[in-house]
């Protein structure tokens, strides 16, 4: 996969986070046709892209805005 690509799948997944906060990884990855796996396995690149997502207790993930 290259590098652009990689980057449009970590903003969709961010983008679907702030859609839907608090939905857990499943139901954000049946949203863009990925596997759950693959969700939670870019979470650590989103971070590192500056693009930030919390877990709560219950699994569901919250954007993150280090703005406010």
């Amino acid at each position: 996969m290259g590098r652009n690509a990689q980057e449009e799948k970590l903003q969709s997944i961010y983008n679907q986070v702030k859609d839907f906060p608090g939905g857990k990884p499943g139901f954000i990855a049946r949203i863009l046709g990925l596997n759950r796996s693959d969700v939670i396995r870019m979470l650590p690149a989103m971070e590192d892209k500056g693009l930030y997502i919390c877990e709560d207790e219950k699994g569901g993930l919250w954007p993150f805005d280090l703005k406010k």
